[in-house]
């Protein structure tokens, strides 16, 4: 299967970001270390259109954790959303803390599918723990095509 827009077949984020956010109080109230936080105007090194490095600044902050660096990128998309679920639930008053005082924790969930696959269904349990956690649930699901699907050769290939 090829991989998504964003290069993995499934991932799940918790993403807290937002204008003047802390991520570093963000892991102190959650006793969680993200996977990846920067501070509101921090600088990095991006791309130009021709390729040339360019000095740019992050707009808000931005604290998350990726279930890719829990499970691989192929697992199933439940064990995606279980992965993150058992990283932060044990938090998940500070995080009803964090959405009550400003910005609302996002919760996404992305999964690559083939044409004619089943989507992804979130079970009553995990809706109830999303729940407590009060986030913003997002499921994006990408069609791709199937690599036993190739396109035809042209004639100039063969």
């Amino acid at each position: 299967m090829q991989r998504s827009p964003s290069g993995l077949l499934t991932h799940v984020t918790l993403v807290v970001a937002g204008p003047g956010l802390d991520p570093s109080k963000v892991s102190r109230n959650t006793g969680i270390s993200p996977h990846r936080s920067f501070r509101e105007g921090e600088r990095y090194i991006g791309r130009n259109r021709e390729g040339g490095d360019v000095i740019r600044t992050y707009p808000v902050g931005n604290w998350s954790v990726d279930s890719t660096r829990l499970i691989p990128s192929g697992r199933r998309p439940e064990e995606h959303v279980h992965a993150v679920i058992d990283l932060v639930y044990p938090a998940y008053q500070a995080f009803a803390n964090i959405a009550r005082e400003g910005p609302t924790p996002q919760f996404w969930v992305t999964h690559a599918r083939s044409p004619g696959e089943l989507g992804y269904t979130i079970s009553a349990s995990d809706l109830k723990m999303l729940a407590d956690l009060c986030v913003d649930l997002s499921l994006v699901c990408y069609i791709v095509p199937d690599p036993d699907e190739a396109q035809p050769e042209s004639p100039a290939a063969s």
